[in-house]
């Protein structure tokens, strides 16, 4: 396609998106508020929550946060042992190996991957505003979502509008799906408090310091706790589709929820994490579903 052309369209999504869709980077993005839906929210549990606990229920603030202060040594802290959530050992494998299938080093290797997942049914698919179709195409083609969700749902998704909260009901039912809420930027967060799990699906704030949302998949945990994602990236050579790791318990500061909140490094390539997340983790035990 004719580079112009492309840019034309891609400039004409990015006018149509919400201030604050995901994947989009805005420069200076308004205060964030988050609308009370019809879907239970919980509020941070002390500890990972086991089937036969009950969260405490909360309603998402209508108010915006202060922004938390940063510090650019955290704390260290003990790791944990690598987190066992919902998914059986055969279903991580498989979540695992069908996020390499999606891995692009090259934004035309990228654009590729996006028009395969087929979110839009047009040549107008691009991996710089695919962040949702990528993570919930992951989760559908490795058995963890039903064969004919409706991926194009996940285009754009803004957890605070009805539509994308009904397209998150559908898909996350609750009596299948814990719904979390934080507030707590993923720089500041203690992830061995409240680990990562294989198959959660994150919702990540810009909040007041970050430019753009995003959506991810955690594809794996290894033996030490460590937790990745497949997603796309922004890159000084265009956006491609990586395995990232998110966090390392034993490493506070290192990671790329950590690079994308980092001036330094993705000043100009957009930052984000910085109003918290909502997550949806499936319950035990995780249904499988026919693989497309």
């Amino acid at each position: 396609m004719d580079p112009f052309i492309r840019l034309i369209r891609l400039s004409a999504f990015l006018l149509l998106t919400a201030l604050f869709s995901a994947c989009a980077v805005n420069s200076e993005p308004p205060a964030i508020t988050r609308e009370t839906a019809s879907a239970t929210v919980f509020a941070q549990p002390t500890a990972p929550p086991t089937p036969s606990e009950t969260p405490i229920l909360v309603q998402p603030s209508t108010t915006p946060t202060s922004a938390p202060t940063q510090s650019p040594t955290p704390p260290r802290q003990s790791p944990t042992p690598a987190p066992r959530g919902a998914l059986t050992g055969e279903q991580e494998q498989r979540l695992y190996q069908t996020s390499l299938t999606f891995l692009a080093e090259d934004e035309q290797s990228a654009t590729e991957v996006v028009r395969r997942i087929d979110y839009l049914q047009s040549d107008a698919e691009d991996p710089s505003l695919a962040c949702g179709p990528i993570a919930a195409g992951i989760l559908r083609d490795a058995g963890l979502l039903p064969p004919d969700s409706d991926l194009h749902g996940f285009w754009l998704l803004d957890p605070r509008t009805r539509t994308s909260q009904i397209v998150l009901e559908t898909h996350f039912p609750k009596e299948r799906y814990a719904w979390y809420q934080f507030e707590t930027s993923t720089t500041e967060f203690d992830f061995n408090a409240f680990p990562l799990m294989p198959g959660d699906f994150l919702y990540l704030y810009a909040g007041i310091n970050g430019t753009f949302e995003h959506i991810i998949t955690v594809t794996r945990v290894d033996e030490a706790g460590r937790a990745y994602t497949v997603s796309n990236l922004a890159t000084e050579d265009g956006f491609v589709i990586r395995e990232l790791m998110l966090y390392d318990p034993s490493r506070p500061g290192v990671g790329q929820f950590y690079d994308w909140m980092n001036r330094d490094i993705n000043g100009w390539l957009g930052m984000t994490g910085d109003g918290g997340f909502d997550l949806w983790r499936p319950l035990p035990p995780a249904q499988d579903y026919e693989i497309p």
